[in-house]
């Protein structure tokens, strides 16, 4: 598997192709969009009709179909969708809400055979049957020598959240309540707490008997909430262990990997459990789902999630793996817009700039039913290829020209950004949803993104290892005394911290802490918080406010900001509004008579304060923000490349590399020119074979709205021989 880089297609969900269809499908992917390996996916209640039985024949025929093609196979395993006859025998399995509905095996959008969305895994007979699933799985794998690997789970999370009901309200996406989940999380409060006088203690609650401890299901508490999350990061973390355990013992010599479906903080999806730092542990390879049209992402979002993906996957490759083929849909008869050629380089280009190893398409093939046909596929229901599958094509035989220079190519982040999923549970707990930390971190990157460099994103328990000059944290409400410890170090060796209001206010418990920042930080940032004042977006009171006044002090309706230092700017403030008592630190920002952003050194570092959340501010992509950060940044920071307008990453192989400029503006074409390390001397456009000239290390280049150009730039010794 190292000798190649992994380019292909989901292939078979089925019904989807028909079994009819199979050899010209596969011809059409290997001959027509020269691809090297195709997805299908083994589920369940297809695979398993009888408690004794397990049915592999058209999954056979493809892979042998495969095999002649010389196709690689990659298996992607789906236990989301059981067999029904294990309902009959298990009703007491079944997922159950918030509500108290236990969820009966149907169809849904990603399941049109049924049995979505499966049975609880803490049900040790479901454990059972799914482990003989998965070992027939691997025995079926190691059978056939074009199978290169297996994906144990697509798109791990507690599966019932993501509801399709146009009726589901939160108490229907809120899982699992059943007995066996319930019991699970008391005996994980057990083990964490040890007492109930300590459960009392963390909760300020008083239970008498551990059969008073419950899973929380009504808003306005934080303890319980906190822990029952952690609960479900860590019960999930267990489940991929077993899947990648069982397969791995079946087959021992083939990958396993999994991928996620949601990247927060990039989609706030904190509810279905998802924590990408702890599910690629048990695997060999992570990877991601990467729809950026679906979610009208810019290339700066893209580009976080990428990022995101690769920290989380730390020294094991990752993947994206599955890359939008067509539109995704939003009902029946609402879809997202079709990825254009543009979208389709843009995409490709920013995935291999990321350090990805492999990148495969959801799908091949548009889809024959559900919510999600006609959508989703490259190219069309008959196999005809689209414009976008045409562009995808032509990246393959690029990508296999330039292999070389990429294959062992790595990003080398330069600034840090932490990410810890107890802010994200916090901020469910306190507004039902995390929309707010997702927004604040799209803003924060969308600066790191102007800045020309990679980040690497840190949970607390990566603070004790940061090598990067600057850490940004954003809406990092919960601080304990061991993160204060590691932020303190860091800023006294050197390190530049630069941080946003409510910083600490709450403990691991939900509990308010003082002063704010706490634990000595206020020491390290040379200030404490005042009380905090919110300020809205819309000016307006959002709750019983039948003349729709505005409110009547500016503190609440985004004041602006006026900043001296790093550079004379102005933004507005979002969110909060938080008057800054300097004790060491110099004001660098003042907001309606008040401190609001604020400079201090501590040992060989220094620290950056502000009191609203300037990530909403850089989220609404507030231009002065940008500058502010951006100063602070390149006062640090020094890329190895940097673009104006334009963005420019460079795949450095030595003699060799490939310099990809991106260009994230909507409507405008821009021309640049850029400069490169002198060891260059040539350039030459791939996508059209021209010349481009270097003189004095620079290169120019024009790129449009929403697309990409790469160069490959060389010594002049150095060619890899195409025609001119």
């Amino acid at each position: 598997m190292n000798d190649i880089f992994v380019y292909g297609a989901q292939y078979f969900r089925p019904p989807n192709p028909c079994c009819s269809r199979h050899w010209f499908h596969l011809r059409n992917i290997r001959d027509n969009l020269g691809f090297n390996t195709v997805k299908l996916w083994v589920m369940w209640n297809a695979c398993h009709p009888f408690p004794e039985t397990f049915n592999f024949e058209e999954l056979e025929e493809i892979v042998e179909i495969c095999k002649e093609l010389g196709l690689n196979v990659l298996l992607q395993t789906v236990l989301e969708n059981a067999p029904y006859w294990m309902e009959r025998e298990f009703p007491d399995a079944r997922y159950v809400n918030a509500r108290g509905q236990a969820q009966e095996l149907s169809g849904n959008g990603n399941t049109p055979t049924g049995g979505h969305p499966g049975l609880c895994f803490d049900h040790p007979s479901v454990r059972e049957h799914g482990t003989a699933f998965l070992r027939s799985c691997g025995e079926f794998g190691r059978r056939h020598p074009c199978v290169i690997g297996y994906d144990c789970w697509n798109e791990p999370h507690i599966e019932p959240v993501w509801n399709d009901n146009f009726w589901a309200n939160l108490g229907d996406k809120l899982f699992c309540y059943c007995p066996f989940s319930t019991e699970k999380f008391r005996d994980w409060v057990r083990n964490k707490y040890g007492t109930l006088e300590n459960v009392n203690q963390s909760w300020a609650r008083y239970f008498t008997e551990w059969e008073d401890v419950r899973t929380p299901f009504r808003c306005g508490t934080y303890s319980d909430w906190l822990d029952w999350y952690r609960f479900w990061f860590d019960n999930l973390k267990e489940q991929q262990a077993w899947r990648y355990a069982t397969l791995k013992k079946a087959d021992p010599d083939r990958f396993v990997m999994s991928h996620a479906g949601g990247v927060p903080p990039f989609l706030p999806r904190v509810e279905a459990g998802i924590n990408n730092y702890s599910l690629p542990e048990p695997v060999d390879m992570w990877g991601c789902s990467f729809a950026p049209r679906f979610q009208n992402w810019r290339t700066s979002e893209c580009a976080g999630v990428l990022d995101i993906t690769r920290s989380c996957a730390k020294d094991k490759p990752f993947w994206v793996a599955e890359m939008a083929g067509g539109s995704g849909h939003y009902s029946g008869l609402s879809r997202c817009p079709l990825p254009r050629p543009k979208d389709i380089r843009t995409w490709n280009w920013l995935s291999i700039a990321s350090g990805a190893k492999g990148i495969m398409y959801w799908c091949y093939l548009s889809e024959i039913t559900t919510g999600e046909a006609p959508g989703f596929g490259l190219v069309k229901f008959d196999g005809s290829l689209t414009p976008r599958a045409r562009e995808a094509a032509s990246i393959g035989k690029l990508l296999k020209r330039y292999a070389h220079v990429f294959n062992d190519y790595q990003p080398q982040p330069q600034a840090a950004i932490l990410f810890d999923p107890d802010n994200s549970n916090l901020t469910f707990a306190q507004e039902d949803n995390d929309v707010f930390g997702s927004e604040t971190h799209i803003g924060w990157y969308w600066a790191v993104w102007n800045a020309d460099i990679h980040a690497r994103y840190l949970r607390f328990s990566d603070l004790a290892h940061v090598t990067e000059k600057v850490l940004i944290v954003p809406a990092c409400q919960i601080v304990t005394e061991q993160v204060a410890v590691h932020l303190r170090r860091y800023v006294e060796g050197g390190g530049t911290l630069i941080v946003e209001n409510h910083f600490g206010l709450f403990s691991e418990h939900g509990m308010q802490q003082t002063p704010v920042p706490p634990f000595g930080l206020a020491e390290v940032c040379g200030l404490e918080e005042d009380e905090s004042e919110s300020t809205f977006d819309s000016e307006k009171p959002f709750l019983f406010n039948p003349l729709e006044e505005p409110y009547s002090q500016a503190v609440h309706r985004c004041p602006t900001v006026l900043m001296t230092e790093p550079v004379d700017a102005e933004f507005r403030a979002r969110t909060f509004v938080t008057p800054l008592l300097l004790t060491t630190a110099r004001s660098i920002g003042e907001c309606l008579g008040n401190s609001l952003a604020a400079h201090n050194r501590f040992g060989r570092g220094e620290t950056y304060y502000f009191g609203t959340c300037l990530g909403r501010s850089l989220f609404h992509r507030d231009e002065g923000a940008g500058s502010i950060i951006g100063a602070i940044l390149s006062q640090k920071i020094k890329p190895t490349v940097k673009g104006k307008n334009l963005r420019p990453r460079l795949i450095d192989a030595g003699k060799e590399a490939l310099l990809c400029v991106f260009n994230d503006s909507r409507s405008e074409a821009y021309t640049e020119s850029i400069a490169v390390p002198d060891i260059f001397h040539q350039a030459i456009d791939i996508r059209t074979e021209k010349r481009v000239s270097v003189r004095e290390s620079v290169v120019k280049v024009t790129v449009d709205c929403e697309d990409v150009v790469v160069l490959y730039l060389w010594e002049k010794k150095c060619f890899n021989g195409l025609n001119q």
